[in-house]
């Protein structure tokens, strides 16, 4: 089996961003690698069969809906960013975003923070500020994960 440290070490630096301590970190990086289905067999990375996955680097600037650069999109059909106000965005997708089975994840460069992420049916809400700036804030390629688990 080969082990992707360097992938375990760059998620682990996305956890700590969040405030996790090292261990946390390390601990969940490692968790999202190790997947268990007891009702049928293991999918592309050791999800479960029929997990679905939407990883893009997201930019904005003024008042224009949040642009992607979808690296992965499996979802069946293409997510659509929406602009609701100063550093508030929508992720939508009719159906696409099942409660209970979606997990998303946004990591920042730089001073931006994302402060919120609230999984929806049809959308995923995302709240993002930048320290020491007023107004409307912007993002430049600020990576998102979700992941739907069947």
């Amino acid at each position: 089996m080969d082990i992707d440290v360097a992938g375990i070490v760059a998620e682990a630096k996305c956890f700590m961003c969040h405030g996790v301590s090292l261990a946390e970190a390390i601990e969940l990086a490692l968790l999202n690698r190790i997947s268990v289905n007891v009702s049928g067999g293991l999918g592309s990375g050791g999800y479960p069969a029929g997990t679905k996955f939407y990883r893009a680097l997201i930019s904005q600037d003024g008042f224009s809906a949040p642009t992607a650069q979808i690296l992965q999109n499996t979802l069946g059909s293409v997510p659509t960013w929406i602009y609701n106000g100063g550093g508030n965005y929508s992720l939508t997708l009719t159906g696409g975003f099942p409660l209970g089975k979606t997990f998303c994840l946004m990591t920042c460069q730089g001073s931006g923070l994302v402060v919120g992420i609230e999984p929806f049916v049809d959308n995923i809400n995302v709240i993002y500020t930048q320290a020491n700036v007023a107004g409307d804030y912007g993002m430049y390629r600020i990576s998102c994960e979700v992941i739907v688990f069947p």
